[in-house]
């Protein structure tokens, strides 16, 4: 199916994961392995499988040469147009659609956030975002991730769930309000938004998939207000609120400045299916199938897991005759012994696993050295971590180029990086 005629898809990467920095301290989030593929590798084949066969990506600088090689590397046939923002400039959302500004030429834009894993097709929002005539239609997802219930490799932290106000009448979006915006314990609804739409249903339920499909317009708009940081925190309930301002008549014609909202409105398609008097509409497109966003650690622990099915081994890996391995995806230039036994593990490029070596249900990055009679569980090592001979590694963060010396126990521990994060014991 393809959708990408008139649609423009921009794919925002360059987040710096705030609610996982257990591992993003050492590695950019938009190149966690999930699954055996770098995460941002997840939202381009989505796009690939609807049709989209090019796509603008906004990534942080020092992310840039491996994102470009993405799609020869693991075989997507897209032409990415790279943006990278600079590893010390805090930028949010909208900040970053501003650089790309130039660049921005479809009917219609869609904004994928990079760490999400869909597999819905798109035809669903598509349909609902023309059919309606829609300023914005936002996807949402039945939220099934229980944080709580995540048991995470590393230290015994509460993930607490962040929850949306969002308001529904139909798939008509009434209301967008996180959780944590609510300074009073009651939601209240404006008069306006009463006597436009009557009753809707306020859910705390639904994922925000952060993919929103919106009209050229409402993306100049955000381009131009420099107020607005982020399209999810500020932007969202912005347009949301606005859409039930009355229409007072067109614009009149002629160069005045564009200041306000109202001033980007193109009110000629606006008006087309608009029987209600709006200014325009927001919609949403509630999905029935699994959406995650890999914004936290137990979502990055969830779908490693989940993603898992079977072994998946590159050519260019050598692995010994009597090595076993049950769902197991194995990168370019690993190197794994004999009589070792590998279950539900991921392994990074350049890997070496020696002999009389057991990993069961474990993330293992890029350059990672377990010598022999080692026993690795549930953990997640990151790039360039040594572990020496006869260890026990269980339920444990390494970050990156940490080393554990022969016949180290670690248990439930984050072994981190002791300028940025705590320091941890090892048990000997």
């Amino acid at each position: 199916m393809t959708v990408s005629t008139s649609i423009q898809p921009v794919v925002m990467a360059a987040g710096k994961g705030s609610r996982m920095t257990d591992l993003t301290c050492t590695k950019a989030k938009c190149l966690l392995p999930v699954g055996g593929y770098p995460l941002v590798w997840h939202p381009l084949n989505m796009l690939q499988t609807n049709g989209f066969n090019e796509a603008i990506v906004i990534v942080p600088d020092g992310a840039k040469n491996e994102v470009v090689k993405i799609p020869e590397k693991y075989g997507l046939k897209m032409k990415l147009d790279v943006v990278t923002i600079s590893g010390q400039e805090d930028m949010g959302t909208a900040d970053s659609l501003r650089l790309v500004a130039d660049k921005l030429v479809g009917q219609d834009i869609l904004i994928v956030s990079g760490d999400l894993i869909l597999e819905e097709s798109l035809r669903g929002v598509v349909d609902l975002h023309r059919m309606k005539s829609a300023a914005c239609t936002a996807l949402l997802a039945k939220s099934t991730l229980d944080l709580k219930n995540i048991i995470v490799p590393g230290d015994k932290r509460k993930f607490k769930k962040e929850r949306d106000f969002i308001g529904l009448s139909g798939d008509h979006l009434c209301m967008m309000t996180a959780e944590a915006d609510v300074e009073e314990e009651e939601v209240r609804i404006s008069d306006r938004v009463r006597r436009s739409v009557g009753s809707f249903t306020i859910n705390t339920n639904l994922l925000d998939a952060h993919l929103y499909v919106m009209k050229k317009w409402l993306c100049d708009f955000i381009v131009h207000d420099r107020n607005l940081s982020a399209i999810k925190g500020e932007v969202l309930p912005i347009i949301v609120k606005k859409q039930f301002s009355r229409i007072k008549g067109k614009k009149e014609s002629g160069d005045h400045e564009k200041s306000k909202l109202i001033d980007f409105v193109e009110q000629d398609k606006a008006y087309g299916l608009n029987t209600s008097n709006r200014l325009y509409s927001c919609y949403a497109y509630v999905t029935e199938l699994p959406c995650v966003r890999v914004n936290n650690v137990p979502a990055f622990w969830h779908c490693n897991n989940v993603l898992r099915k079977e072994n998946k081994i590159h050519p260019g890996a050598s692995l010994g005759d009597k090595a076993q391995l049950s769902g197991c995806y194995v990168s370019a230039n690993c190197q794994i012994a004999d009589k070792t036994t590998l279950s539900s593990v991921s392994l990074g490029s350049g890997c070496q696993v020696m002999e009389k070596v057991k990993i069961s249900n474990s993330v293992i990055m890029d350059n990672v050295t377990i010598k022999s009679g080692t026993i690795v569980e549930d953990c997640i090592l990151s790039d360039g971590v040594v572990i020496g001979e006869k260890c026990s590694v269980k339920k444990s963060i390494l970050g990156k180029c940490q080393s554990v010396p022969d016949g180290g126990q670690v248990a439930s521990q984050l072994l981190l990086d002791a300028d940025k994060m705590m320091e941890v014991d090892i048990n000997l």
